[in-house]
């Protein structure tokens, strides 16, 4: 099983459903971008949490309450999340990149427009 830690907490951490993932899919793609940048604003922090919240299957408000979380934990827990449900692979630690990438589904064809 995989844990997070968050402030001096561990929390056990599942593959998120797919109707949530639906969801945070996107919210990954931007706290991601908004760390890579060092721009950090209320709505990255909004969808930090809500993924830690849909990976730990807490409430955003009990997530919202943890006290003592560090930016690393918050970065690790969202690395740690995206690589449990899919979203990205894992990476060795000396070879971490500091933005989750998301595979870009494919329409299946091979024709060009023309």
């Amino acid at each position: 099983m995989t844990e997070i830690t968050l402030g001096k907490r561990t929390f056990p951490i599942d593959a998120v459903p797919l109707g949530k993932l639906k969801i945070i899919t996107p919210a990954v793609v931007r706290a991601g971008r908004a760390f890579e940048r060092g721009e950090v604003s209320e709505g990255a922090m909004n969808d930090v949490i809500a993924i830690i919240a849909a990976g730990t299957g807490l409430s955003v408000e009990d997530i919202e309450s943890i006290p003592g979380a560090t930016m690393p934990q918050l970065s690790a827990a969202m690395r740690a999340i995206s690589v449990v449900s899919g979203l990205i692979e894992s990476v060795d630690a000396g070879n971490a990149e500091s933005r989750p990438e998301v595979a870009t589904p494919s329409t299946g064809t091979t024709s060009t427009p023309g």
